[in-house]
């Protein structure tokens, strides 16, 4: 028989989940499916104060992401108390639920940061920590981040440190700055983790690939759109050759540079090796009059 909360029914897989205990239970649906209302009633399943071996509200712990879930959760989770507190069957047990909606504002239904910042406080002395402190937000942590960036080069380029003088000349100061909050992301953290251990020569393979997949087809691709490369194609076509030689190499560099756009790889390489070798003027000269 499927049990309903209030007017809703509910599904096996909700009553399944409802009813495990021994054991973890992990669920996964889409928006409105129904997650919050499982989570609400295994949470009142656990605190019922009409049953012998309820648990206290400090044993039990729900974390959500955000804190309007958090929200959310404990208003569903009072609307359901208090909807067991007006069908109570005695007088006790609407004793029990009164006392467990008195005391359902302490409940740890919070996001993990709130959470995490509650169980420091609370051990602060032996997490070594000022009791006071503050959890920064997303957009002050990144403040704080560029501030400091900000004020390490600054010092930096006050000394005149030689390395950073010239990473600035190279890559411009507002290049340098946006690269150093990059690189002190959580994203660099997991690459250095990633590859803390990893020996020179892995390090060297690794590298020598990357060029070879990515930064060299790029450079290529680039090149292939340079203004340089288009000037000598018109070139080709402007019927300067005054000798058959020089037309001929004028041929010979119109049929390269048409079949490099759509060649790759090692081909674009050689072609652009050919390219090269016919571009270059030797032993070339025009009729004499």
């Amino acid at each position: 028989m499927t049990a309903a909360i209030g007017d809703r029914p509910l599904t096996d897989q909700q009553q399944a989940a409802l009813e495990a205990r021994d054991r973890s239970v992990s669920l996964s649906a889409g928006a409105g499916c129904g997650k919050t209302l499982v989570l609400t009633e295994r949470f009142l399943a656990e605190a019922d104060p009409t049953q012998p071996d309820a648990a206290a509200l400090e044993e039990l712990v729900a974390i959500t992401f955000t804190d309007a879930a958090a929200r959310e959760m404990r208003q569903r989770i009072r609307r359901r108390a208090f909807e067991r507190l007006q069908t109570a069957e005695s007088e006790e047990q609407a004793a029990a639920w009164q006392g467990l909606l008195r005391a359902l504002d302490g409940a740890r239904i919070s996001t993990i940061h709130s959470f995490c910042t509650e169980l420091l406080r609370s051990y602060a002395v032996e997490a070594g920590l000022d009791p006071q402190f503050e959890v920064l937000d997303a957009p002050a942590a990144e403040l704080l981040k560029l501030e400091t960036i900000d004020n390490r080069l600054r010092m930096l380029l006050l000394a005149g440190d030689d390395d950073t003088l010239n990473l600035a000349a190279r890559r411009g100061l507002e290049r340098l700055r946006n690269d150093l909050a990059v690189l002190v992301g959580p994203r660099a953290f997991e690459a250095i983790e990633r590859w803390r251990h990893a020996t020179p020569a892995a390090l060297v393979e690794h590298w020598q690939r990357y060029f070879e997949e990515r930064v060299a087809p790029q450079v290529l691709d680039d090149l292939c759109r340079s203004a340089p490369l288009t000037e000598l194609r018109g070139m080709c076509d402007t019927g300067l050759a005054k000798s058959p030689r020089l037309a001929e190499r004028f041929m010979e560099l119109a049929a390269l540079l048409d079949a490099l756009p759509a060649a790759s790889g090692a081909t674009r390489a050689t072609l652009l090796e050919q390219i090269v070798a016919r571009a270059r003027v030797v032993d070339v000269r025009g009729d004499k009059h």
